[in-house]
């Protein structure tokens, strides 16, 4: 049986309907994906929270996981083995934690 042209309109219509959710939905997914890493560089770091200068902007904190990933200069290290002045990149989950912490010294070691 050839469908209408009523129904081919709609199918249409669907298809493009879905098309553009998935484009909005894919543009939405990539914003909030690139809103969760920070670069900078830390003025303290202890006790749960880290703290960090952004250029142009106030420092800026995060509380920080117990299970975060912290690293410096290549190495694994506790958060209280970041020093003031590393250059440093933070990755935060949904909650705006940081679950991630990736420091390099100064001198780039």
């Amino acid at each position: 049986m050839k469908p209408t042209n009523s129904k081919q309109l709609i199918a249409r219509t669907v298809l493009a309907l879905f098309a553009l959710f998935v484009l909005i939905a894919a543009q939405a997914s990539a914003q909030a994906t690139a809103a969760q890493v920070y670069h900078g560089r830390v003025t303290s770091a202890a006790v749960g929270m880290i703290s960090i200068e952004i250029p142009n902007a106030p420092p800026i904190a995060f509380s920080v996981s117990p299970a975060a990933r912290i690293m410096r200069n290549g190495k694994v290290t506790k958060l209280e083995g970041l020093r003031v002045g590393d250059r440093v990149s933070i990755m935060l989950d949904a909650s705006k934690m940081a679950v991630a912490i990736d420091a390099h010294s100064r001198r780039g070691g």
